[in-house]
């Protein structure tokens, strides 16, 4: 939906970037690629179903691969 009227199709050139599995699983089904942001400690088993392409675990992480 967050592309709807822009023109760009959803592809692994767009990142969305989350921090909940939901974001995850939003990210896979829209086609795009899935960046998750944060600590995965607590989130390893529950990464296996929707995995993030990328992560980073803090804002000067995201930058880097930015």
């Amino acid at each position: 939906m967050a592309l709807d009227g822009t023109g760009i199709a959803p592809d692994h050139s767009v990142w969305m970037v989350g921090d909940t599995l939901a974001d995850l699983k939003c990210a896979h089904a829209a086609g795009v690629l899935p960046v998750f942001f944060g600590s995965v400690e607590h989130m390893s088993e529950l990464l296996r179903e929707f995995p993030p392409r990328l992560h980073a675990r803090d804002c000067h992480e995201l930058a880097a691969l930015l």
